[in-house]
């Protein structure tokens, strides 16, 4: 027998219930990276930051040597003279400017110093005021081998017109006028005042155009130089233990 219940609304049995037909949905699929791709991911991030880590410590480490190695290796300019020594045992020619060349007869990169003081020297006219007395400062350790002067540098340097070779046992010289590097170019005018003081090359041992040999051509030329100091790319001058 049915009953109704209050409100008119019929009681079902739970045969009378009809099964749903469409299925209980699963659960939601999640919309973000599980767990085990977050690790990944982690461990990837961690790796790269670990690598440029590194890349950035090798990056200064280099960089640092290599301002090391040209601070060492660099003529300190600010350390030569301004005007020509007292005491020195160069002789100067009266009237005339002066230029030197300082060098370690050993001292491989300074081929190219050479070669550029070659390519000045082909500009020079001996009869003419402007024209330099050029001295080529060889410093040599006061026990030097028979055959420490027997080399491609100084050859070239005897064999340049006009040029005289001074040997500076023990690098007394190279003291006195304050240089330290292989390849320094000093310009002494008439008057003793040093109107240019540093190297010629672009690079340690490399040919080619630069502000130092342009600075001394116009020197050869009358004019007032672009550059009056720049450094000097070599060996160390033989020099005096304590200097």
């Amino acid at each position: 027998m049915d009953t109704e219940l209050e409100g008119g609304i019929r009681p079902t049995s739970a045969s009378s219930v009809e099964p749903r037909s469409d299925p209980m949905p699963a659960a939601c699929p999640p919309t973000g990276p599980d767990r085990q791709t977050l690790r990944r991911h982690r461990g990837k991030w961690g790796l790269t930051l670990l690598i440029a880590v590194w890349v950035g410590l090798v990056g200064a480490t280099c960089w640092a040597m290599f301002a090391y190695e040209f601070e060492r290796e660099s003529g300190g300019s600010g350390r030569m003279v301004t005007r020509w020594p007292a005491g020195s045992q160069i002789a100067k020619v009266p009237g005339r400017p002066t230029l030197l060349m300082f060098l370690h007869p050993q001292c491989p990169c300074s081929r190219a110093s050479m070669a550029e003081l070659d390519r000045i020297w082909v500009l020079h006219d001996e009869q003419s005021k402007l024209s330099p007395h050029l001295v080529v400062v060889a410093t040599v350790p006061p026990d030097e081998p028979s055959d420490w002067l027997s080399t491609w540098t100084m050859q070239r340097a005897k064999e340049m017109p006009g040029a005289t070779v001074y040997v500076d046992r023990d690098g007394r010289e190279a003291q006195r006028f304050g240089a330290t590097t292989s390849g320094t170019v000093m310009w002494f005018d008439a008057d003793g005042r040093c109107r240019y003081a540093g190297g010629i090359t672009a690079s340690r041992g490399h040919e080619g155009g630069n502000i130092g040999r342009d600075s001394v051509e116009q020197l050869l030329r009358g004019e007032n130089p672009s550059e009056t100091r720049m450094p000097a790319l070599g060996c160390r001058l033989c020099l005096p233990k304590s200097a």
